[in-house]
C-alpha cells in the first residue's frame, strides 16, 4: 500500500495493547503470531489456527479476546525475544505489521486509518521514530 509507515517504537507490550484496542471493533481482524509461542498455553486462547509445532498461531481479535490478548498474552509471549512476527490483518489486509522481535524500523502501519493509529501511539509516547514508505 502506497505512504505506509514504517515505526521504530518503544514498549512493545504496550504498543500490541494499543493496536490491539484500536482494531477491536473492525469485523474480521485477527492477530497472529510467528515464532517460539512456547510461552503460552495456546488452548486457553481461542485461535482459529494453531500450527502441531507451536511456531504459528492466529487469533480472532474481538472484544472478548482482547483482554485475553492484552492481559495475559502480550506481556507473556515473548515480543522483543520469541516472537519474530506479530501481525494484524483483515482478510488479506495486513493493517498492522511488526518484524523481527519489532526491531528497530520493523513495525508497518498499513491500515487506511493508519495517520490515526500513529497519532494514538504518538500521544502515549510509543513511537520513536516515524517515515512514510512510498512503494514504486
Amino acid at each position: 500500500m502506497p505512504g505506509a509507515l514504517n515505526l521504530r517504537v518503544r514498549n512493545p507490550v504496550e504498543v500490541m495493547r494499543l493496536v490491539a484496542a484500536f482494531y477491536a471493533d473492525t469485523p474480521d481482524v485477527e492477530v497472529t503470531f510467528e515464532g517460539d509461542l512456547s510461552a503460552i498455553d495456546w488452548l486457553r486462547v481461542p485461535s482459529n489456527a494453531l500450527r502441531d509445532d507451536k511456531k504459528f498461531v492466529a487469533v480472532p481479535l474481538k472484544q472478548h479476546t482482547l483482554a485475553m490478548l492484552t492481559g495475559s498474552v502480550f506481556p507473556r509471549v515473548g515480543l522483543r525475544s520469541r516472537v519474530w512476527h506479530v501481525i494484524v490483518r483483515r482478510g488479506g489486509e495486513r493493517l498492522f505489521a511488526s518484524y523481527d522481535n519489532l526491531g528497530p524500523g520493523m513495525v508497518v502501519v498499513e491500515s487506511l486509518d493508519r495517520e490515526r493509529l500513529c497519532a494514538q501511539l504518538r500521544a502515549a509516547g510509543l513511537i520513536i521514530h516515524r517515515r512514510v514508505v512510498v512503494d514504486s
